[in-house]
């Protein structure tokens, strides 16, 4: 080989090596094949290109690797909910945070440089109430080297929030202790529970004191009813106790007839899907007792029916003063008793009065709408002395009084009535109204005339003739008949 030709080979492997030295390791090393010292040299450059190549391509991972975990890391720190943290504790009681990342701002309003350079900016935060706590919590995690977590609240620009904090610590070879961890702001959770819980003590409050009944039933998968609890009015009304009734099946609890008398009402809560409303009679180890009951179904986050509310209002009682009364009412409609309630204004305009009144002839009706005065039918010749006297009762200031006075029947026929009426005044004295009985008193009122006749006329025989005395009686007779005998 010439000594052109070796220069050359030189020439081109001292090229190589300037290019691996520049990290360009894109390039061929020829041999010659003569196994000569340069094909050798040449052997050692292409081997140590190879192993360039190797070791820049390792690098180049491991620093993409490298890059690409600090992003991760960057989009978790940026986008982690809460202030992630080194906290520290060195061997003379000093605490300090070594690391805060950006959320530090947005919790307490205090930069991330601060903090690591101040550790009493949020240590001065914490509400005076849990600071003896997060001091004493503290020093046993770092003594027992077990996780720290705590709920502390921090008054934040005058406002108090809370905070669960939680780390893990790690003792170091100097005496530090290091905690990792991260602080979330639950302020918003804390005020929805301390709302729940108000919110709860007001139902229980009106579950427990409430006089309607209440009870709930739990509804399982299979259609079947549980008792799930009852409220005071309701073990009252039923006979039954909640906390020996609570999670048993309805049918376990009352018996057979009366279980399926109330199941069919659950279930055809169940089956419309929407408040129902009835009456009911239930024959209960308190005896019978009748109530108006709403149930009200409850779904789930899914939409199926998992709990029934049950609102019953114990109707026995006003129906037992519904019958009485409705005895009292058929007493007073087949008695001479009318009841009457009056306004106290010019005629006496009728608010009330019983159905008996049609025993004079007029309907409740006519009286009630005006079309027939109460006035018009108290007898012509009585009106003015009827009036005066109600007038004078009622400025003396009396309670009730007592009337006897004649009435006109729709027919024209005149009845006597004794008229026992109670005043009824407003909050400033004034006479509002009069309520009262008018009895029908003509049968008493004749016997009485009859009787006051025949004493005037054994008084009239014994200074009278016998012709004079028959005309007498004649007169008496004309005057209690109303009729001309002769």
């Amino acid at each position: 080989m010439t000594e052109e030709t070796d220069i050359s080979r030189i020439s081109r492997l001292a090229e190589a090596v300037r290019k691996a030295k520049s990290g360009d390791i894109c390039f061929h090393v020829e041999v010659s094949g003569e196994n000569d010292e340069l094909d050798i040299l040449a052997d050692e450059i292409r081997q140590m290109a190879e192993s360039l190549h190797d070791t820049i391509v390792g690098r180049k991972a491991a620093e993409d690797a490298r890059r690409d975990y600090e992003e991760r890391f960057r989009r978790l720190e940026v986008n982690i909910p809460g202030m992630v943290y080194t906290f520290v504790q060195h061997p003379d009681g000093n605490v300090s945070f070594s690391y805060v990342n950006e959320a530090s701002r947005q919790l307490f309003d205090i930069s991330p440089e601060d903090l690591t350079g101040n550790a009493s900016l949020l240590i001065s935060l914490i509400h005076p109430d849990d600071r003896e706590k997060f001091v004493s919590s503290v020093k046993r995690s770092a003594e027992t080297q077990q996780p720290w977590r705590e709920v502390l609240r921090h008054i934040v620009n005058g406002e108090v929030r809370w905070y669960d904090c939680m780390s893990r610590p790690e003792l170091q070879a100097n005496g530090d202790v290091l905690w990792d961890g991260i602080m979330l702001e639950i302020t918003a959770q804390k005020r929805f529970e301390d709302a729940l819980r108000e919110s709860e003590l007001r139902y229980r409050e009106v579950f427990e004191n409430t006089s309607d009944c209440l009870f709930l039933l739990d509804v399982t998968v299979d259609g079947r009813f549980k008792f799930a609890g009852f409220n005071p009015a309701e073990e009252k009304a039923v006979g039954f106790l909640s906390a020996k009734t609570s999670g048993k099946f309805v049918e376990e609890v009352i018996p057979e007839a009366l279980a399926r008398q109330v199941i069919a009402n659950y279930r055809r809560c169940v089956l419309f899907g929407t408040i129902i409303n009835y009456e009911e009679k239930l024959d209960l180890p308190v005896g019978v007792r009748y109530f108006q009951t709403v149930l009200i179904p409850v779904r789930n986050a899914v939409g199926d029916i998992y709990r029934i509310i049950g609102i019953s209002r114990d109707t026995t009682e006003s129906r037992r003063v519904e019958e009485a009364l409705r005895q009292a009412k058929l007493v007073v409609e087949k008695s001479p008793v009318v009841l009457f309630r009056w306004r106290a204004a010019e005629g006496w305009p009728v608010e009330m009065v019983s159905g008996n009144v049609i025993r004079y002839g007029y309907t409740p009706e006519e009286l009630l709408s005006g079309a027939v005065p109460f006035s018009s039918i108290v007898y012509s010749e009585d009106v003015e002395r009827v009036a005066a006297e109600v007038q004078e009762y009622s400025r003396s200031g009396v309670e009730s009084f007592q009337q006897e006075y004649r009435i006109v029947t729709k027919e024209g026929d005149v009845c006597w009535v004794d008229d026992r009426t109670v005043v009824e005044r407003d909050d400033e004295g004034n006479v509002s109204h009069y309520q009262g009985i008018v009895i029908d008193i003509t049968d008493r009122k004749r016997t009485e005339s009859v009787i006051a006749a025949r004493i005037r006329l054994l008084q009239f025989a014994e200074t009278h003739t016998l012709d004079e005395l028959l005309e007498a009686t004649l007169n008496e007779v004309e005057e209690l008949t109303g009729s001309c005998i002769g």
